[in-house]
């Protein structure tokens, strides 16, 4: 909830900034520290042709710390390049058990909350009444803090993204939902200190057969993602087996937001992207702890934000689906901190 990567339009004219940067420091055509390499031997013609052609394909910057610029990744058609000897690694957080286990009491209040709303999503009801009454279970029940609520101005206590919204949906009096309707709701709850993050998609009465098979296919996604997560293996790993199976179905995968970093604060490092390739990216370590939460669409991948400043939706118009969790790296394997009492997740 709330990660966003930046416009391809702003990062290639800082892609073009720093490949210049690098020419004129270098003077010689030898760059230092792209790739796995000491140095790159390119002559001053050859290095600007190349980056003319990696600025005119799809490709865009993702920015890979949400506290500061210390480390940055390209994605080249879903291809993962890091400029990792050039600019210092970000550290990520490695949880101690004790952190673990608070993270552990946040997950499991934030899946009760979905349990508890799942009943009063139907027909007839505005998803400010759903808000209404996650926001009091939070306050009253749980004796928790409901983490959007007011955070970077957000007003509301939970995200509702109907139909073609693919997340940070605002809830409104005026927002009533009818049948076939289909709903995420965000959960992201605050437990002494730590944070509970995950999304469920709802089903609003009899929905249609082709809104019910995106629902399934990206929770499939997720849970494939879940069943690759262990100590060794990849950020790529994750991105390649979500983006795959989407496109298999004849889907699209959702570029401009992505999974992130969880624990004391909302947002850690690293931002975990929903599509890649395999064996790229950061390694996993025990302890790390993070979101997986795939946002896919029917349609083309293409998103625009609402004069709001927070909803999102599909460009085309058509529908999108999302479902979230918040995951520990074990030793060996994962630990999904959020998930609910009646699901059964294969791993």
């Amino acid at each position: 909830m709330f990660v966003f990567v930046y416009p391809r339009h702003i990062c290639r004219g800082a892609l073009y900034i720093i490949f210049t940067l690098l020419i004129v420091a270098t003077g010689n055509g030898k760059t230092p520290g792209i790739g796995g390499n000491n140095t790159l031997d390119l002559s001053r013609r050859k290095m600007r042709r190349r980056c003319r052609l990696e600025l005119s394909g799809d490709c865009h910057l993702v920015e890979t710390s949400v506290a500061c610029l210390r480390r940055r990744e390209f994605v080249y058609n879903s291809r993962l390049s890091c400029l990792t000897d050039l600019i210092a690694p970000v550290p990520v957080s490695l949880k101690t058990p004790d952190e673990i286990a608070r993270m552990r009491v946040a997950g499991r209040l934030a899946a009760e909350v979905l349990e508890m709303i799942a009943p009063h999503v139907e027909p007839g009801v505005s998803t400010h009444e759903l808000d209404s009454i996650c926001h009091d279970y939070i306050v009253n029940v749980q004796k928790a803090i409901p983490a959007p609520l007011n955070y970077r101005g957000f007003p509301k206590s939970i995200c509702t993204s109907v139909n073609q919204v693919i997340c940070h949906g605002i809830p409104s009096e005026t927002k009533i939902l009818k049948k076939g309707d289909i709903i995420n709701i965000d959960i992201t709850v605050i437990k002494d200190g730590y944070y509970g993050d995950t999304s469920q998609m709802f089903l609003v009465g009899e929905v249609a057969p082709h809104a019910i098979r995106l629902v399934e296919v990206t929770q499939q996604c997720l849970y494939r993602a879940i069943a690759v997560v262990k100590p060794g293996a990849r950020l790529g790993d994750i991105g390649h087996v979500i983006q795959t199976h989407a496109e298999k179905n004849h889907y699209s995968v959702v570029r401009e937001y992505c999974g992130h970093g969880i624990g004391t604060e909302f947002h850690q490092d690293p931002q975990v992207l929903h599509y890649g390739r395999a064996g790229t990216g950061m390694v996993l370590e025990a302890g790390m702890t993070f979101t997986i939460e795939p946002m896919i669409n029917a349609g083309r991948h293409h998103t625009k934000l609402k004069k709001d400043g927070w909803t999102v939706e599909t460009r085309d118009g058509r529908l999108s689906a999302q479902w979230e969790h918040t995951l520990c790296v074990t030793r060996d394997g994962v630990e999904v901190l959020t998930a609910r009492q009646d699901e059964i997740i294969p791993l």
